[in-house]
C-alpha cells in the first residue's frame, strides 16, 4: 500500500541560498491548484465579457428610447402646427388677406351649376301572341312584376320620379 509519502516529489535543494537540506514538493496538487486558478480566471473573463456586451446593448436601448421620446415630442409640435395652420379662421383671413372673397349665394356665375337629362321611356312593345310565350310559366311573370314593385318602391325611398310602367 502505498502513502502520500511514497509517491514521487520534488527536492529543491537549497544549499546555494544557505539553508541545509531540501524542500518537498507535491507536484500534483501544484497543478490542481493551477486548474482551479486557470478555471476561476476563464469564469471571471467571460463574466467580465457578458457585462459589457450587456452595458453596451443597454446603452444603445438608453439611446433609441431618448430618440424615440424626441421624435414623438416633435410628432406632437407638429400635429399642433398643423390644426393652428389648418383651421378655418387663419384660412378665411389669410384669403381676406390675398384678396379672395366667399361668394354670394345670388351669384350665378361662381355656382356650379348641373343640368341633368332623364332618359326618354321606351315606348311599350306591341302585345305579343298568346302562343309567342308558351315557355313563360305563370310564375316567372309574378317574379318580374315583384322585382319591378321593388324597384319602384325603391326610387320612391330614393326621391326619384315614378316611371311609367309599361303594359304588358
Amino acid at each position: 500500500m502505498r502513502t502520500q509519502r511514497d509517491e514521487p516529489v520534488f527536492y529543491h535543494i537549497s544549499e546555494g541560498v544557505g539553508r541545509p537540506g531540501g524542500t518537498r514538493v507535491d507536484l500534483r496538487r501544484w497543478g490542481y491548484a493551477a486548474l482551479a486558478l486557470a478555471f476561476l480566471g476563464l469564469a471571471g473573463w467571460l463574466y467580465l465579457e457578458q457585462a459589457t456586451v450587456a452595458a453596451s446593448y443597454g446603452a444603445s436601448v438608453r439611446q433609441l428610447q431618448d430618440e424615440k421620446e424626441r421624435l414623438r415630442r416633435e410628432i406632437t409640435s407638429l400635429r399642433a402646427e398643423v390644426a393652428v395652420a389648418g383651421s378655418l379662421e387663419r384660412l378665411t383671413a389669410l384669403a381676406e388677406q390675398m384678396g379672395y372673397t366667399l361668394p354670394d349665394a345670388t351669384d350665378a356665375s361662381r355656382r356650379l351649376v348641373v343640368t341633368y337629362e332623364q332618359p326618354a321611356v321606351q315606348a311599350a312593345p306591341e302585345a305579343e301572341p298568346a302562343g309567342a310565350r308558351a315557355g313563360a310559366t305563370h310564375e316567372g311573370s309574378a317574379l318580374g312584376q315583384r322585382v319591378q314593385e321593388w324597384v319602384s318602391q325603391l326610387g320612391e325611398w330614393l326621391g326619384a320620379p315614378a316611371q311609367p310602367q309599361p303594359n304588358r
